[in-house]
């Protein structure tokens, strides 16, 4: 145990009529413990609220992971840029997904426009779509009409065409979104989880949360886990991954919730001594051990 100093108090409990001073205010009255000690010595021990907690859990490199929320949540909780958000859900500042980002369909692995312009390539609206851009001088002359591949040898020419007035980005663009909803978690990883973040009345509450996906309605934030907590957790391949990241994450969030709602506190416990005239008067100094987070 260590000792901390602070303000005394002149909170005075009363133990079968007898009066000892406590050095803290007790956090609950209910939860002091007090005994004799033979006949000259009483043990009194209670809870102390910890107004100076100190750093956030989270922050403190114990395998705990890292919390980001969004811009409009900052007012609220200790927060990395909002930047952080959109960069382990794969998400622009915008709400916009990033394209680029590699995910897997039927077997193959390649950006999500890719995928999208191949999907969109292969009915007939696609089909026009390459006529078109090879008749507009997008793609070069030595081009055939009739090719079945023409969307592949042209891809880049008809990428740039579908940002072009007068051509049909919307339908990739819908199929992009449709793409990133089914496979967000490809491109998040298996280490990042959406949370959930709700205060009222000083009380703090952060928890995991599903998210579809929808780069329009992005989760209030994230928790990535670090190098030690991707240790603990393993392999993303295992069978229960899952399950065990979620009893990780919900853990870890518990304890923070604790934390942002001030359920700090420090056990202490005094020894009274019974002097020669009958008083009751404390021997020593408080004994104390601070930083206890939750109060379950």
């Amino acid at each position: 145990m260590r000792i901390r100093t602070r303000t005394h108090t002149h909170t005075v409990l009363d133990f079968e009529g007898i009066e000892l001073e406590l050095a803290f205010e007790p956090h609950c009255n209910d939860d002091i413990l007090v005994e004799h000690v033979g006949d000259k010595a009483i043990v009194v021990a209670y809870l102390v609220l910890n107004l100076d907690a100190g750093d956030s859990p989270i922050e403190d490199g114990t395998a705990n992971g890292d919390i980001y929320t969004r811009a409009e949540l900052r007012n609220h909780i200790d927060t990395d840029d909002s930047s952080m958000v959109h960069s382990a859900l794969g998400v622009d500042h915008n709400g916009l997904f990033n394209d680029e980002r590699k995910i897997t369909v039927n077997g193959q692995k390649a950006p999500i426009r890719s995928h999208a312009i191949d999907e969109f390539m292969r009915d007939e609206g696609g089909k026009d779509l390459a006529r078109d851009c090879v008749e507009a001088g997008f793609c070069g002359d030595d081009v055939d009409l009739d090719d079945e591949d023409l969307y592949v040898k042209c891809f880049d020419d008809i990428w740039s065409a579908m940002n072009n007035d007068g051509f049909k980005e919307i339908e990739t663009h819908t199929i992009m979104k449709r793409l990133f909803m089914e496979n967000w978690r490809e491109v998040a990883g298996p280490y990042v989880v959406p949370i959930s973040y709700f205060s009222e009345r000083g009380s703090t509450t952060v928890s995991p949360t599903t998210w579809d996906g929808d780069p329009d309605d992005l989760p209030d934030g994230v928790w990535v886990a670090d190098e030690d907590a991707m240790k603990n957790l393993g392999p993303a391949n295992a069978t229960d991954f899952e399950t065990r990241r979620d009893t990780y994450v919900g853990a870890v969030l518990k304890e923070y919730s604790s934390w942002a709602s001030g359920y700090v506190y420090g056990c202490v416990s005094q020894i009274f001594a019974k002097g020669e005239d009958g008083s009751w008067e404390e021997k020593d100094q408080p004994d104390s051990c601070w930083g206890f987070i939750g109060y379950d």
